[in-house]
């Protein structure tokens, strides 16, 4: 994949994606359940098809002390099956705690298991949010736990603004994603709650959403009524745009709407706003929480689902979901999100857009056709 110019080398600090509201002394956030059932999810669930026989690797800093206690009570409120959950600590067990991470971890083990409750789930908690750690993390997913499980996802909803990454940064990432997608495993990341600037003065996108080999995950906000999708509008939050590093990758190439050459941001979507969030337990207390973060997991849930189907791992999933969706059945494998705030520049258009790509899945129709 050819890479643009760039800007200084430095090791950037990631930001996690949670976006978590007060606690909640009522459980008022959508539970699991919804969750499956607004994306048909359920239907794939029902017939077997849980992630079984795969393993979904999840790569945050910090990590949570009370993780265990806590998806374990999650699953028994809400009567999902006890989760398979091994802790990594690839640079040596962290200590040092940050509940924003912690949130941020709780988020991604408890929704990734509500989406995919037969896969085991890999966390792998590295000492820091640097890039150099992350990168560490995702190394030892790749190059370690591919040998001893069957890897289909790696669930990443974190990341920094394109524009503040250095072009050895994106090329060391990129050359590690590329090894991945050989060993047949997807790399999903959150495109960001920052809109379409990322909390800078000028126009990026999200790195490492805006990696071509990443599947990209925008936000949305989801109306569910009587356990049923009833309609999604766009997140403003939600990051996407245009890269200013990576070139126009051939699966985009029947994106009318992109028309400079560059990697556009995000590929798809899921429900982002933290208003129309879901439930998290986390250390003794209920929590809503939203944010692109939420997509990521979920994302990679289906993913595994799709990789238990077809016996492998899928590897860029980019180009069969490109394809499904520039076809004429687009709408039975997609909610077109076609209104709704802008991202601060973009706003939602008919087909793919730079703020919900594609939108979000009809699982039941989408999922065994990857």
């Amino acid at each position: 994949m050819k890479l643009m110019s760039s800007l200084m080398a430095m090791n950037v600090i990631a930001r996690p994606f949670v976006n978590v509201l007060a606690k909640n002394s009522l459980l008022s956030g959508y539970s699991p359940q919804q969750m499956q059932a607004a994306y048909n999810v359920d239907t794939l669930i029902k017939q077997g098809y849980d992630g079984s026989r795969t393993t979904i690797v999840i790569v945050d800093a910090y990590g949570s002390s009370s993780i265990t206690n806590d998806v374990n009570y999650f699953d028994s409120y809400f009567g999902l099956p006890q989760i398979e959950l091994n802790i990594h600590y690839p640079e040596g067990k962290v200590n040092t705690k940050n509940e924003e991470w912690a949130k941020e971890t709780t988020l991604d083990v408890e929704w990734v298991h509500s989406i995919a409750p037969g896969a085991t789930i890999d966390l792998v908690v590295v000492k820091s949010p640097s890039f150099n750690d992350l990168y560490a993390g995702l190394q030892y997913a790749v190059m370690n736990l591919k040998e001893s499980t069957n890897v289909v996802s790696i669930s990443m909803s974190f990341g920094v603004a394109e524009s503040q990454t250095s072009t050895n940064t994106l090329s060391q990432w990129d050359s590690l994603f590329s090894t991945a997608i050989a060993y047949g495993i997807t790399p999903i990341a959150a495109s960001g709650d920052k809109g379409a600037y990322d909390g800078t003065s000028s126009l990026t996108v999200n790195f490492p959403a805006s990696d071509p080999n990443v599947l990209s995950v925008g936000g949305s906000t989801l109306k569910i009524t009587n356990n049923a999708w009833n309609g999604e509008t766009t997140w403003s939050g939600s990051g996407g745009g245009s890269s200013s590093y990576f070139s126009e990758p051939s699966f985009q190439k029947s994106v009318s709407l992109i028309t400079n050459n560059h990697r556009g941001v995000p590929d798809v979507a899921y429900d982002a706003n933290p208003n129309t969030g879901g439930s998290i337990y986390y250390s003794g207390s209920w929590y809503v929480s939203g944010g692109t973060s939420m997509g990521v997991p979920q994302w990679a849930g289906l993913i595994a689902i799709a990789s238990q189907i077809k016996g492998h791992g899928l590897g860029l999933i980019q180009n069969r979901i490109y394809s499904l969706a520039s076809g004429s059945n687009y709408s039975q494998y997609f909610h077109d999100i076609v209104s709704g705030p802008s991202n601060g520049y973009y706003s939602a258009e008919q087909g793919w857009d730079y703020v919900t790509g594609w939108g979000t899945p009809i699982a039941s129709n989408l999922v065994p056709k990857l």
